[in-house]
């Protein structure tokens, strides 16, 4: 009598690592004209037209300027970046 044997090979769990992008930060001084800006207008990062990242000018050291600082991606939802909101 012969009979058959089935071996089956060990399922292999394989995990691929990626980096994804680090947050993003822009700092720049703001003219228009040649002249400064005034304190407190609002400077906006959009992508495809959603907010990501906000903040106003201020004068330092005589310049108008703006710091942002974009989040990086949020892994919990795909293509979206963490912003922080709800």
């Amino acid at each position: 009598m012969h009979g058959r044997v089935a071996a089956a090979a060990p399922a292999l769990a394989v995990s691929v690592l990626t980096e994804l992008p680090p947050p993003a930060s822009f700092s720049s001084t703001v003219k228009v004209n040649g002249e400064n800006l005034p304190d407190g207008i609002l400077i906006i990062a959009m992508i495809n037209g959603e907010t990501y990242a906000a903040n106003y000018i201020q004068t330092n050291l005589g310049n108008s300027v703006f710091n942002l600082d974009v989040p990086g991606p949020d892994v919990s939802h795909t293509g979206r970046l963490a912003t922080g909101q709800g």
